[in-house]
């Protein structure tokens, strides 16, 4: 029994051998990969190269940008490539082979790393961001990831933009907090995955003044006031009686506001020239000043120009400051108040122009400059 039995172990042996050889008789197990990586027709060494990912499958481009894996087994891969900066930026591509022979492959680009330069227009609630240009025709998206710390990547980092034009490089971030550090960084996707990862720029926010152009600086003379919403009622345009205009003697640059309406206007209930802020800016329970430089040149009677931050949510005034005839004339005063922030979906602030009533029709002349919020540390 025991020798019918080897003799058939010693026939599947033979057939099995004989099948092989039929099939091919050269055939190998394993193949090799051999290639050499550019960027911008130069070579590129120190390129991570690997197979799906797998260790066995990894190696590291030599300074001509050579490289070889050996022993590969037959199959379709995704072949990764990484080039890594100091500046923790780095450089990437995928590309799909098919190994059933020794392969050699010689046209690898990899596509120019995408930098991140300084950003600019920096203010307290806003910053633009700029990148240079990705360079592959593999594009499909950039996507840009913030953070209060350096450790950012897509995993750690808040998405904030995502763009599909390969032109499309700048974006701005105006969704910030004052005196805050946030760092920035953008990744490059193909269809496969990342094409590469910018370095990493740094955002220090200022100290807000919360209040948009409160220094009238824009536009030149005798222009309406950047930033600022101008009141209108019936046939009453403030914006008629409201001009931006040049002084060589303002508190903050070189031109102001200057008011200049018949004493018989009434202020408007909404202001006369204001701006919504958003209430994320101005924290409950933290103290704040507002405050204006303003310089009168005729305010007769009773007439008095307001200043007031206003709650939004129940649009009563929280702090008023009030400039009366009484006020020293032809000099530059600053007024201010403080006030704490409370819970609100938005604040406005609102120069109101006020007169006495039985309207009197006599001169109000006054120059606006230099309105400001600003935190109060305590």
């Amino acid at each position: 029994m025991k020798k019918i039995q080897l003799i058939a172990l010693i026939v599947l042996t033979t057939l099995i051998s004989c099948q092989k050889s039929t099939d091919d008789p050269f055939a190998k197990d394993t193949y090799t990969l051999t290639g050499k990586i550019t960027a911008d027709n130069l070579n590129v060494g120190n390129v991570e190269i690997a197979l799906d990912g797998a260790e066995h499958y990894q190696t590291t481009s030599d300074n001509n940008g050579n490289f070889t894996i050996s022993e590969i087994e037959k199959g379709l891969y995704n072949m990764n490539l990484k080039k890594s900066s100091s500046d923790s930026s780095f450089v990437g591509d995928t590309y799909q082979i098919t190994i059933d022979s020794d392969t050699t492959i010689s046209n690898l680009e990899l596509p120019d790393p995408v930098i991140m330069y300084n950003p600019e227009n920096i203010s307290f609630q806003s910053a633009t961001l700029l990148w240079s240009k990705c360079n592959s025709n593999r594009f499909y998206e950039y996507k840009v990831y913030r953070k209060n710390d350096q450790g950012l990547d897509e995993n750690t980092g808040e998405l904030i933009y995502v763009g599909t034009n390969r032109s499309d490089t700048i974006f701005s971030d105006n969704d910030l907090l004052e005196n805050t550090d946030y760092y920035y960084r953008v990744y490059v996707l193909n269809n496969f995955g990342k094409l590469g990862g910018s370095n990493i720029v740094h955002v220090k926010t200022p100290e807000g003044t919360y209040v948009k152009n409160g220094s009238f600086e824009f536009f030149g003379n005798d222009s309406t006031a950047n930033d600022w919403i101008y009141a209108t009622q019936g046939d009453f345009n403030f914006a008629d009686y409201s001009r931006v205009v040049y002084d060589s003697t303002a508190p903050e640059g070189d031109y102001v506001l200057s008011i200049d309406i018949p004493v018989y206007h009434h202020a408007l209930s909404f202001g006369d020239l204001y701006q919504v802020i958003n209430s994320k800016y101005i924290k409950q329970n933290t103290r704040y000043e507002m405050s204006f430089w303003v310089k009168i040149i005729e305010l007769e009677s009773n007439a008095e120009c307001k200043l007031e931050i206003v709650d939004g949510t129940t649009y009563s005034p929280e702090r008023v400051i009030s400039v009366t005839s009484s006020s020293p004339k032809n000099e530059w005063i600053k007024y201010s108040t403080q006030f704490y922030g409370i819970e609100t979906n938005s604040y406005k602030i609102q120069l109101l122009t006020c007169c006495p009533i039985p309207y009197n029709n006599e001169q109000y002349k006054i120059l606006i400059d230099n309105i400001i919020i600003r935190k109060i540390e305590e």
